[in-house]
């Protein structure tokens, strides 16, 4: 739920701080849901969402790596100890494996990573995801952006 995947984001934060070691957020969202759900209905739309989560989650790394729904068709991945071209690499898997599944939809990514700074809230960096995000959206979707390379934000 949303309330356990705030608790989480924060707990990293505050771990990458205290330990000085990176954070990685993605936030990934699932391209023309909209159509989706009114070609198919909203049931349908939601299998699918279900079918997504098991596919996003089973490229994470490792156990302290989380894939929760942000809010209608959009998803966070948390990556802690994940250096930005890792966070991107892992974005890259997620949006070949959905484009590769037989789901028949495909997924824009936005990346951003670093070292927690201790004046720093997540949302600082969850805000910059988010702005890559809609890059990649721009950008034609089905693809990844990240914040510091220029392709984001």
């Amino acid at each position: 739920n949303r309330r356990g995947l705030n608790a989480y984001l924060s707990e990293v934060w505050e771990r990458g701080a205290s330990q000085r070691k990176p954070v990685a957020v993605l936030v990934i969202d699932l391209d023309h849901f909209k159509e989706y759900n009114d070609r198919h209905g909203h049931l349908a739309g939601d299998e699918l969402l279900k079918k997504l989560t098991q596919i996003l989650s089973a490229c994470l790394r490792r156990n302290d790596d989380l894939v929760a729904r942000f809010g209608g068709d959009e998803f966070v991945a948390v990556l802690p100890g994940a250096v930005l071209p890792l966070a991107r690499e892992m974005a890259e898997v997620m949006r070949r494996k959905v484009e590769q599944s037989q789901l028949g939809v495909t997924i824009s990514v936005g990346c951003s990573a670093r070292v927690p700074q201790p004046h720093e809230s997540v949302w600082a960096l969850v805000h910059e995801v988010d702005g890559a995000l809609y890059q990649a959206k721009r950008g034609g979707r089905n693809r990844v952006a990240t914040y510091l390379d220029g392709t984001g934000g």
